[in-house]
């Protein structure tokens, strides 16, 4: 990834995280900002690993056969 791609994925997940928690360094409200990055991060990385995943298996199982 580019530079520029890190800085819009960092944009996205400062975004996603100020849509649902207003202070999100506020001690009280660390663990859920903690949570939603997570599981912002987990769908985003999903999509990739699984791209990633299945071309893999392909390529194995066209040459495990």
């Amino acid at each position: 990834m580019t530079n520029k791609l890190y800085t819009q994925w960092a944009d996205e997940l400062i975004q996603a995280i100020l849509e649902k928690i207003s202070d999100p360094f506020n001690e009280y409200s660390y663990n859920d900002t903690v949570s939603l990055l997570a599981a912002k991060l987990e769908s985003d990385v999903k999509d990739i690993v699984l791209e990633w995943y299945c071309n893999d298996c392909d390529y194995q199982r066209r040459y495990d056969q």
